[in-house]
C-alpha cells in the first residue's frame, strides 16, 4: 500500500492468506508432521542486549506495539485502519493447519480448539472495527502464536500417510 500506515506485518499477512495453496498443504502434510520449527534459543538474547544498548527504554514492546496500534486507528484513513486491523487472517490459516498436522491427537485438537471460541478467533473484527479491542485483539495473536510454536516443537504429531 503506498503511503500508507499499515505496517509490513500487516501486508505479509495478506499475502500468506492470499498465496495458501490448501492442496499443496494437504498433498505435503506428512512432511509438515515430521519436520520442526528451529528452536529460537538458539539466536540468544543478543538481540535484547542490542536493545537495551542502544534505546532509550522508556518504552517497553507491549507499550510500542499499543502505541502503533493506537495511531493507526487514529490516524490512518479508514482503509488502511481496516486494513491492519483486519490484517489477521493468517492465524485463521495457521489454526486450520495445525488442526491438520494434529488431527490425530485428541489432546493437541482439545487445546487447539480453545482458540475457536468466538473472543479468541476475532471473528467480529470483520463486522465492526471500531467497537473492537485492538489490545485484546493483539493479546489472541500473540498468545495463539507462542501457543502453535510451543506445540510445533515439543508435541511431535502422529506420521500418517495422508489422503486430502
Amino acid at each position: 500500500m503506498k503511503h500508507g500506515l499499515t505496517i509490513c506485518h500487516d501486508d505479509l499477512s495478506y499475502e500468506v492468506f492470499e498465496r495458501f495453496d490448501k492442496d499443496a498443504f494437504l498433498s505435503n502434510l506428512d512432511h509438515y508432521r515430521r519436520n520442526r520449527p528451529e528452536d529460537i534459543a538458539q539466536y540468544g538474547n543478543r538481540i535484547i542486549e542490542q536493545n537495551r544498548k542502544h534505546s532509550f527504554q522508556w518504552l517497553g514492546a507491549t507499550n510500542v506495539v499499543i502505541f502503533i496500534v493506537t495511531t493507526i486507528t487514529i490516524f490512518a484513513d479508514i482503509h488502511t485502519t481496516i486494513r491492519a486491523l483486519n490484517s489477521f487472517d493468517s492465524d485463521s490459516l495457521l489454526l486450520w493447519c495445525l488442526k491438520h498436522i494434529y488431527a490425530d491427537d485428541p489432546h493437541a485438537m482439545i487445546d487447539l480448539d480453545f482458540y475457536l471460541q468466538t473472543s479468541s478467533n476475532r471473528g467480529h473484527y470483520n463486522s465492526d472495527v471500531f467497537s473492537s479491542d485492538p489490545n485484546e485483539y493483539l493479546y489472541y495473536h500473540i498468545a495463539f502464536d507462542e501457543f502453535a510454536y510451543d506445540l510445533l516443537r515439543k508435541r511431535h504429531p502422529a506420521v500418517v500417510t495422508s489422503s486430502p
